[in-house]
C-alpha cells in the first residue's frame, strides 16, 4: 500500500472521468488515472476520494455514515460547577481528594469520580491495604470474588 497526496489536477481528472457518458467503473477510472499520472492508483483510492469529495454514489443512494467518530472532532464540555463524585471513602472529602501526582506508594489510588467525569481527577489517598494500590474499602470493591474481604 502506497500513500499519495491527491492534487487538484488529479481531483479534476477524476471528476471529469466520472461525468463521462461512458459511465466508467472505478476500476477503469483508476486504470486511466494511473496511466495519466504515471503512478499506481487503486480502485478503492478512487472510491474513497469520490466519497470524501461528496460525489454521490452511482445508484443514487446517499453514502451510509460509518458510525465512527472523525479524528480530531470532539465534543467540548463546559463545567461551571464541580461535580460531586458518587463514590467516596471514609475520612476523605471527595472535593479535596488527592491529585495523582501527590500520591505515594502507600496511599489509595482509587479515583473518587464517575467514569465519564472530566479531569482533574482526585483519588482517595487513604492508607493502603497490605501492599496493594487501594485502601481496605476500595480493595473490596476492586476484588469482589473469589478473594477474601478485608475485615
Amino acid at each position: 500500500m502506497s500513500a499519495f497526496i491527491w492534487t487538484r489536477e488529479m481531483e479534476n481528472e477524476m471528476t471529469s472521468l466520472l461525468e463521462l457518458a461512458d459511465n466508467l467503473s472505478y476500476a477503469a477510472i483508476a486504470e486511466r488515472m494511473s496511466l495519466t499520472f504515471e503512478m499506481p492508483i487503486s480502485k478503492n483510492a478512487c472510491i474513497g476520494k469520490a466519497r470524501r469529495m461528496g460525489i454521490p454514489q452511482r445508484n443514487g443512494k446517499p453514502h451510509k455514515p460509518t458510525g465512527r467518530p472523525r479524528k480530531g472532532v470532539g465534543k467540548m464540555v463546559r463545567i461551571d460547577a464541580p461535580i460531586l463524585p458518587e463514590i467516596s471513602c471514609e475520612g476523605v472529602d471527595p472535593l479535596n481528594g488527592f491529585p495523582l501526582e501527590t500520591l505515594t506508594h502507600n496511599q489509595c489510588h482509587f479515583p473518587l469520580a464517575r467514569v465519564m467525569d472530566r479531569p482533574p481527577y482526585v483519588y482517595c489517598g487513604a492508607p493502603t491495604y497490605r501492599q496493594t494500590s487501594w485502601c481496605g474499602e476500595h480493595y473490596n470493591r476492586v476484588y469482589t470474588s473469589p478473594r477474601k474481604t478485608f475485615a
